[in-house]
């Protein structure tokens, strides 16, 4: 059973997209930090 449940999380700065469509859930007393792969320049 989760005790924090997130889905379809949508995060842009400006007309940039941070996160699309992400989904997780976390049980009690767990730390979830969502991330994303970082662009090679």
């Amino acid at each position: 059973m989760s005790y924090l449940e997130v889905r379809e999380l949508n995060k842009s700065y400006g007309p940039t997209p941070i996160f699309e469509q992400i989904d997780f859930s976390a049980a009690e007393g767990e730390f979830v930090t969502p991330a994303r792969p970082q662009r090679l320049r």
